[in-house]
């Protein structure tokens, strides 16, 4: 499996989405632990709306991920875009005991 990474493109119209299918997507993602690892929304600034979002994805292939993405349910292809990034050399850095 290799690691990828999928950053997402919201429409102005998604803020009202995100509110009413938070709590969906985010038990759709908590039981995808397998390849779902890690994600969060994306702003220009700390205390501005969401525009976008990111997710790090451990998986076969791009399928895999597109499957994940479009059975979310707070995906709207209206108002959602997305690209999807194979990772190179990747590394882990532990913090210090």
């Amino acid at each position: 499996m290799n690691h990828w990474v999928v950053i997402f493109n919201d429409a102005p119209e998604m803020l009202e989405r995100r509110k009413t299918h938070f709590e969906k997507h985010v038990a759709y993602l908590t039981s995808r632990t397998e390849i779902f690892l890690d994600g969060g929304s994306l702003a220009g600034a700390e205390d501005s709306d969401p525009t976008g979002g990111i997710w790090i994805l451990r998986a076969t292939d791009r399928d895999e991920i597109v499957r994940l993405i479009e059975g979310d349910p707070m995906y709207s292809p209206e108002l959602r875009s997305y690209k999807i990034f194979a990772t190179g050399k990747r590394f882990n850095i532990s913090e210090p005991e």
